[in-house]
Parts: C-alpha cells; structure tokens; sequence
C-alpha cells in the first residue's frame, strides 16, 4: 500500500470552502495560483467542520503576520528614467529635476549655498558658483 502526502503552506492558501453533504461532507482549498485547488472529499460532517475552522483560522492568522508574496510572480519591466526626472533619496517617488523638495516626504533634493546663496544639486561636493567645500553636507544628513 502506498501513500503520498503534500504539505502546502498556508501563506499560499486563499480561501476555503466546506460543503456539507447528508452523510459525508468535502472541503476545498483554493490555492494563491489560481489554478490549482485541493479538495477533501467523503469526510464525516464533524471532522470537515474542525478542518475547516482549523484552516480558515490559520489562513487568517498567516495573512496577518506578513505579506506573502502571490504565486506566480509576474515581473514588470522599469520605466525607463526620463532625463526630467529624478528619484528622491529619503522616500524613493520620481520628482522632477527643477524640484528644491520631494512633495511627498518634504527631503531637501536641492541646498542653498552657505557661501554664495545659490541653489545647488546635493549630488556636488562643491558649489559649482563659488568653489566652497560642501563634503560635510553628507555627514550631517547621516545623523539625523
């Protein structure tokens, strides 16, 4: 006599369905692909029910603690980056290149000299105005 036996996850199970027949009763797990569902069939009402309950709270239960990643994975190409527009360092949204602030998370994508006063990109370790040093921009941002 042979028997085989499957485990699957319950962070791949989206749902589950109980059938109650006169005497027998089924139970239905449909799967995150899709495609593929299990079935139980030809179970006493008692021990379709416990099932069922058993399952539903650990679908709940396994949805709550983390986010699964759905089965199957599609991956969608990038956009290509436009030559007008930016990612903000702080929250990652696409910004426009003449943008001073992030409008999302207010991160400050331009800085105001402290020598000559004028706007600069923060990507320049030295005004392109005046010449100052602006290396130490860099660590200040790291301590807040």
């Amino acid at each position: 006599m042979r028997k085989s036996f499957m485990d699957y996850p319950y962070s791949n199970m989206i749902n589950i369905k109980l059938d109650k027949g006169i005497r027998k009763s089924s139970v239905e797990i449909l799967m995150r692909s899709g495609v593929q569902s299990v079935k139980l069939e030809g179970l006493s009402k008692n021990d379709a029910y416990q099932l069922h309950r058993i399952i539903r709270e650990n679908i709940v239960v396994s949805s709550e603690t983390k986010p699964s990643i759905p089965y199957p994975v599609v991956i969608t190409p990038k956009e290509p980056k436009t030559d007008s527009e930016r990612k903000c360092k702080k929250c990652g949204s696409r910004v426009s290149e003449d943008f001073s602030l992030c409008p999302l998370c207010g991160y400050a994508l331009k800085l105001e000299c402290p020598e000559c006063g004028k706007q600069f990109d923060r990507k320049y370790k030295m005004c392109p105005y005046c010449g100052e040093n602006l290396s130490y921009i860099e660590e200040a941002d790291l301590e807040f």
